[in-house]
């Protein structure tokens, strides 16, 4: 089944009558728009992917940078973030966490175990190297490493 996305499309007042045209191109990993006037592009203007998390946890709230994640383990109501300079235990579920990631580059490859597949080395039978340490993979889940 494929998914329905919803776009809207907002424009100033001056620019009103322009046509929109859709182009669906699955190799594209981000939102692009193109604003063309007589068949030259006048401007391209890119999805702004965030770089901070921010997650509230017993009365405070952590800023994390997102490139900073190299994975995240679950325990139970807890996950611990693995980052490049600290780790940090959180009370929150591996699902909570998940809804908060990019997809694609954090990829669930265990059912305690997110992985940043941009720290990902090396897949090595029923593990994932990432950046050195062996992450489980799970068997449900070795579909989703590709």
């Amino acid at each position: 089944m494929q998914k329905k996305l919803k776009i809207v499309v907002t424009v100033p007042k001056e620019m009103e009558g322009l046509s929109v045209e859709m182009v669906i191109d699955e190799n594209i990993k981000e939102l692009m728009v193109q604003i063309v006037e007589n068949n030259k592009v006048v401007n391209t203007l890119y999805e702004r992917k965030p770089t901070h998390l921010f997650i509230k946890d017993r009365g405070c709230e952590h800023v994390i940078q997102i490139n900073s994640i190299k994975w995240i383990k679950g325990e139970r109501q807890y996950c611990i973030i693995y980052m490049v300079n600290r780790n940090l235990l959180i009370s929150k579920t591996m699902l909570a966490i998940q809804r908060l990631l990019p997809e694609g580059r954090f990829v669930r490859i265990h059912k305690s175990y997110i992985a940043n597949m941009d720290y990902a080395t090396i897949r090595d039978g029923n593990f994932l190297y990432v950046d050195g340490e062996p992450i489980p993979i799970g068997r449900g889940y070795k579909k989703n490493i590709k």
